[in-house]
């Protein structure tokens, strides 16, 4: 059944000007750098984690297909999340992943201002995704006279190797086993056995 229904027209309104704030996604303000430094840091800070990465490979002796990395955003920023995942090839192996996001509070004053962490798997393949986006932020500008890649870039503060339970935990930190045991909910991210039998060694009680 066809429904024809009149156009709604808006005859009495006022008009304003309004200026968008600088910032990443949504407008939100993004915190100020400078550009050479920062993108210099962050290239360092890249570079460490897959050298620290690579060190776990030899200390347990195993062989992985890629890294696991946490970007730490600006205390009291947004994180550009969404920019750290690319999931555009056919092939899944060559996937880089947004696992876990999460925030930790520091009080300050009476004001309760947040840091948030993502957790990306990168496979080998896609090694250079990030050092690319470096680069171009340090090198190339947008249309607008603005560095290439900047609401992603500038909103990260820090980049590691992954921790081994901090970095993919979801509850509240004080939750996380220590002395004692407790039972806990694991997701692995395949069934193969090379992936059950290296959680099992590394989760076995040391003694």
């Amino acid at each position: 059944m066809e429904i024809n229904l009149p156009h709604l027209t808006v005859t009495d309104y006022e008009q304003n000007n309004f200026t968008g704030t600088r910032g990443g996604s949504d407008g939100k303000p993004q915190p100020p750098r400078v550009r050479n430094e920062h993108s210099t840091y962050l290239k360092n800070e890249l570079k460490q984690a897959w050298e620290d990465a690579g060190n776990d490979v030899v200390v347990y002796h195993t062989h992985r297909n890629g890294v696991y990395l946490e970007f730490q955003g600006e205390q009291g920023y947004e994180l550009i999340t969404k920019s750290l995942e690319n999931r555009r090839s056919r092939d899944l192996e060559k996937w880089v992943r947004l696992l876990n996001i999460r925030t930790e509070k520091m009080e300050d004053s009476d004001d309760s201002i947040e840091t948030t962490y993502a957790t990306v798997y990168v496979p080998n393949s896609k090694k250079d995704m990030f050092f690319n986006l470096i680069k171009q932020y340090s090198e190339a500008d947008t249309r607008y006279d603005k560095p290439k890649n900047a609401n992603l870039i500038d909103s990260i503060s820090n980049i590691r190797k992954a921790l081994e339970v901090e970095s993919f935990w979801q509850d509240a930190n004080d939750l996380i086993p220590d002395e004692e045991q407790e039972w806990c909910e694991v997701w692995l991210s395949s069934d193969r056995d090379e992936v059950i039998s290296r959680f099992e060694s590394r989760s076995q009680t040391k003694s």
